[in-house]
């Protein structure tokens, strides 16, 4: 039987009060509302600290469009759960779905392993909340994701919270709402979605200002597109939710927290920004079918530079497209700059995309006269690329989405980049001419298959390029290109 009501009563009774911010060894788990799109692939059970009891949660559906080889991709159903916990907790997952003889659960760089039980049960540990992928077999068309958190702040905190801002504050219980596409925003709103509320449409964000949604809600519209976006907006704060996909236009001083995307549909970008200044992403997970996340300029009806983007703790995933890419669209007319960029701690799971133009992991280029500058890949941990490269950096003009080449990218520095996957393909970082060029590019710490790359290497002949270790073309127009060893002093 499912024994919800334990953990929920936790949850209704930190929800309240508020009191749960110091509780230890605490498991909130939340039914289901009838309607939401559940899969029953796995029975996932979830067990707090010292508590002898298992406590089941739900498996909801999503859709991917997963690589099945060849060049080829499918969509495909997939499950998820999601719970709070604080201190630690034990995750039981029994596959109904076939016996297995192997699993994997990454990111990898947590080192989590699986007790295996029996050849339908694996049994794992957290110390603390992850974003986490289950794969039986190797399997990415079905595999489970395991969404945990810290709960969020509770109904009445934010109700107080609201009232002291002089906000308005509408809260949504627990439940399934087939709602209009569209659910509008307005300004001076805080928005709570009860854990166990499950939206069919967007909580749509524009023209508004001092806007909050917070809570555990999920707003995922059967279409593969959105469940939230946020337009000529600012201040802006999203905590909690489960979209399809978020895009971000023409904004400034938005905050993302726990934000999970999963898509399915062609263009299926989960985190895009278009001029926009000031966002800043926190414990993000994206599998998508595009890019993961992008910083663009002019694009889409919105204008402008970009500027000031931070995303750290994400766990991205590139079913099609980029992981991560950066400086495609802008207006030649004006020339726009797309600059202060930080993207750190963020293990990225995949890349499969056959196209050559528009593979890399870490991926700038720079066409529509823009000019991108001043950007950190920190700490970057990338898995296994099916399809692609470690990373593209060029000034050019793709015909098909630009209508003017690039006016230049400087400043892009790679800091403890880890490759450990099978060999990718080659990297290229290349500029337009001598005015439009690539320069000051470093790379501080890369690492491929545990080896150090660098230009002082050990085995390196001195007639060697050192780009041809990682492997990659660095093509004209390109100055300044420097592979460091981080650990000998600069």
């Amino acid at each position: 039987m499912k024994k919800f009501f334990g953990g929920l009563l936790m949850f209704l009774f930190a929800w309240t009060t508020g009191s749960a911010q110091t509780a230890v060894n605490q498991l909130f788990v939340y039914p289901a509302p009838e309607g939401a799109p559940l899969k029953h692939d796995y029975e996932v059970f979830v067990q707090s600290g010292s508590n002898q009891e298992w406590t089941q949660t739900d498996t909801y559906m999503a859709k991917v469009n997963a690589s099945v080889g060849n060049k080829k991709h499918k969509v495909c159903e997939i499950s998820y759960c999601v719970f709070d916990f604080y201190g630690g907790v034990q995750i039981r997952i029994v596959n109904k779905k076939r016996k297995f003889s192997s699993v994997r659960i990454r990111p990898q760089s947590q080192g989590i392993a699986a007790d295996v039980l029996n050849d339908s049960t694996i049994q794992f540990q957290l110390s603390r909340p992850e974003n986490l992928s289950v794969e039986f077999d190797g399997n990415i068309t079905d595999n489970l994701l395991v969404f945990s958190s810290e709960p969020p702040v509770s109904k009445d905190v934010a109700k107080r919270e609201a009232k002291r801002s002089k906000r308005a504050f509408k809260y949504y219980a627990p439940g399934f709402y087939n709602l209009p596409d569209t659910i509008h925003v307005p300004s001076n709103t805080t928005i709570y979605l009860a854990p166990g509320s499950y939206f069919t449409g967007t909580f749509a964000i524009d023209d508004a200002e001092n806007v909050s949604i917070l809570g555990r809600g999920i707003a995922r519209p059967e279409r593969g597109y959105e469940g939230c976006h946020v337009f000529r907006a600012k201040h802006v704060e999203i905590d909690g939710l489960i979209v399809n996909t978020c895009p971000i236009g023409n904004s400034e001083n938005v905050s993302l927290h726990d934000i999970r995307s999963i898509s399915h549909p062609g263009w299926g970008d989960g985190l895009n920004v278009f001029a926009s200044t000031n966002i800043s992403y926190d414990r993000i997970f994206c599998r998508n079918s595009d890019d993961c996340t992008t910083a663009y300029a002019t694009r889409k009806g919105f204008s402008g530079n970009v500027r000031n983007i931070h995303m750290q703790n994400a766990v991205l995933w590139a079913d099609v497209a980029h992981p991560i890419f950066i400086g495609l669209h802008g207006n030649p007319a004006v020339g726009d700059t797309i600059e202060h960029l930080v993207y750190e701690n963020i293990d990225i799971l995949g890349q499969s995309e056959p196209q050559i133009d528009y593979q890399g992991c870490m991926a700038i280029n720079c066409g529509d006269d823009n000019l991108v500058r001043d950007v950190l890949f920190n700490n970057i941990r990338i898995e296994d690329i099916e399809e692609g490269c470690l990373t593209q950096i060029k000034v050019g003009w793709n015909q098909k989405y630009c209508t003017a080449p690039g006016r230049g990218v400087e400043n892009i520095t790679f800091r403890n980049i880890c490759y450990q996957g099978r060999t990718p393909n080659l990297s290229v970082i290349s500029g337009y001419n001598e005015e439009r060029k690539v320069q000051h590019i470093t790379f501080e710490g890369l690492t491929i298959g545990g080896k150090a790359i660098h230009d002082k290497m050990e085995g390196k002949p001195g007639w060697y390029a050192t780009s041809d270790y990682v492997p990659m073309f660095v093509g004209n127009h390109v100055k300044d290109l420097q592979l460091k060893d981080i650990t000998a002093p600069q």
